[in-house]
């Protein structure tokens, strides 16, 4: 997944008049509140959950400071569905633009996966390279902030050390914004222990966050996304209850 092709980010820009937060799915393949396995009951229903994690975060408004505050949305497919959550009940002054690009990874067509698990550590810095740019263009000399959601782990374990070695090259990375780039743990609250599971307990709900194909989140999935990424927002004063 990449970001949006220089057009688009061109037009995008004309559009915003406000801080512009990149929010991003990590670009691969086309810390925050522990999550662990679900066992017991079953899973309650998506409206559910998300009404509930949704509760959970409370009333928001924008930070004091602020007056409007505008969110790019984008990535390939992994960026779905939160888009849509994000959009729901948002604060006012708050508006998110969606930026949708599916397929479109970085590494598309470019990497042998089998060769890559056996050379994740080398290859770590080279994904970094591919990153930073995009990370800057986003930050805009320091008039915006990134947020980029950490992969979780595939069920095809063939995949995983690729996932892996991407998550672990943001998190070489982000030092280097000095703090004005957030990484969000999807990754560790998605499948703890970065083992694939169909189910996990998330805030005393029992929760299926993952699509049929193993890869992507679902709708309740997106509605624990929202949560983490609200809370990385409220950590940095961009919102406030």
């Amino acid at each position: 997944m990449r970001s949006s092709s220089q057009p688009a980010r061109q037009r995008v820009s004309r559009r915003l008049a406000a801080t512009v937060l990149g929010l991003l799915a990590a670009l691969a393949l086309g810390g925050g509140p522990a999550a662990s396995v679900a066992a017991g009951p079953a899973p309650a229903s998506t409206p559910a959950i998300c009404k509930q994690l949704r509760a959970d975060s409370g009333t928001l408004r924008l930070g004091d400071h602020r007056k409007r505050l505008t969110v790019l949305a984008t990535g390939d497919s992994m960026i779905y569905p939160i888009l849509e959550e994000l959009a729901a009940d948002e604060p006012h002054g708050m508006r998110v633009i969606p930026e949708r690009h599916d397929g479109t990874g970085l590494t598309t067509n470019t990497v042998n996966w089998h060769e890559l698990a056996k050379q994740q550590v080398a290859r770590l810095e080279a994904y970094a390279g591919l990153v930073r740019p995009l990370v800057r263009d986003y930050l805009r000399g320091g008039a915006g902030q990134v947020f980029w959601l950490l992969l979780p782990a595939p069920r095809e374990r063939l995949r995983a050390p690729f996932y892996e070695a991407v998550n672990d090259a943001l998190r070489l990375l982000a030092p280097e914004f000095h703090g004005a780039m957030h990484l969000i743990p999807v990754d560790s609250v998605i499948t703890p222990g970065y083992e694939f599971t169909e189910a996990i307990t998330y805030q005393g709900l029992q929760i299926q966050p993952r699509n049929p194909d193993g890869i992507h989140l679902d709708h309740a999935g997106a509605c624990v996304e929202r949560s983490l990424v609200v809370e990385a927002m409220l950590q940095g004063g961009l919102l406030v209850h």
